[in-house]
């Protein structure tokens, strides 16, 4: 990481360089700092990345890394999170449709909320995005602790296409998310119904 400004004891981060290969996407990558000033990065990359002297890889084209930095900007971790299949562009959104979001709570565990389609594989199990339809995404927030490991899943389930749109943790420690959900586009079904917590939430036609 590249620190860009400075004043006094103050700074932001305004680049990143993360990987070494050139087999990479574009740079796509979100970042958190923690109250304890350590920055955590998820991002995009194709079958393998480099920083530094840690190499992570996928066992799909896809991948999504987690990378942690001490306070001092040295790398503590990098990990492959979500690994996921090449889909075509033209015919469909990508696996990983939106840019994912990362937040670190007070307690500082890591919490990412991702968009996909299909299925990916996340700690070496596969979740589908939906049972019957393939054209529907899913919305997830995934939970990592302080040392990267994955801790756990929360998606909406149901009939429902959805999209995670924001993430936010307040000083609690309260995790908070905006998520879209709504019919298929196609006019098939008239109505759907998604499943948070323990509320079930209907909507008409596509909304």
């Amino acid at each position: 990481l590249l620190s860009s400004l400075a004043y006094s004891q103050d700074y932001y981060w305004e680049q990143a360089l993360f990987s070494s290969g050139e087999n990479q996407p574009s740079a796509i990558y979100w970042m958190a700092i923690s109250d304890l000033d350590e920055k955590v990065v998820v991002g995009k990359f194709s079958e393998s990345m480099t920083i530094g002297d840690q190499t992570i890889y996928s066992s799909k084209p896809i991948g999504l890394f987690l990378a942690k930095y001490a306070a001092n900007d040295s790398l503590l971790w990098l990990k492959t999170i979500v690994e996921a299949e090449e889909i075509s562009l033209i015919t469909f959104t990508p696996v990983i449709s939106n840019l994912p979001t990362v937040k670190v709570d007070p307690f500082n565990n890591i919490y990412i909320g991702i968009t996909y389609l299909d299925s990916v594989l996340i700690d070496g199990q596969n979740y589908l995005a939906h049972q019957s339809t393939p054209q529907y995404s899913a919305a997830v927030i995934l939970k990592f602790t302080s040392d990267g490991e994955f801790d756990n899943y929360h998606g909406l389930h149901g009939d429902c296409a959805s999209g995670m749109k924001t993430l936010e943790i307040d000083n609690y420690g309260n995790v908070y998310g905006l998520i879209a959900y709504g019919n298929d586009v196609w006019g098939t079904t008239s109505s759907c119904y998604c499943i948070v917590g323990l509320d079930t939430l209907f909507v008409e036609d596509r909304c």
